[in-house]
């Protein structure tokens, strides 16, 4: 398998770190996910999290959701359930079950 593939069964891993910085390149990750059947983020080393990153992770749920994908944090972090409790936004970022897109 090339670099550049992603399978669906492998999660794309948030660093501890998640700002600015981090953003660009994980939105990468995520796109490519998607383009693999599912939307699967492990954010067990998530330390703490920004603006940019809490938006990409919205935006690839909306996606996921619109291309009836799954789409599902595994292992958050406290810091990570902490900021989305903060945020209001621990239910809509909440697992998404696959699921058949009407034609």
């Amino acid at each position: 398998m090339m670099s550049s593939e992603v399978r669906s069964d492998v999660p794309v891993a948030l660093p501890a770190q998640c700002g600015t910085a981090a953003a660009g390149g994980l939105r990468e990750a995520l796109l490519r996910a998607g383009g693999a059947g599912a939307v699967r983020v492990d954010a067990s080393a998530v330390a703490s999290l920004g603006q940019a990153v809490l938006q990409l992770l919205l935006a690839a749920r909306r996606t996921a959701e619109a291309g009836g994908l799954p789409f599902d944090i595994g292992s958050p972090s406290t810091a990570l359930s902490d900021t989305l409790a903060r945020c209001g936004l621990t239910n809509t970022l909440a697992s998404l079950p696959a699921r058949s897109v009407a034609a």
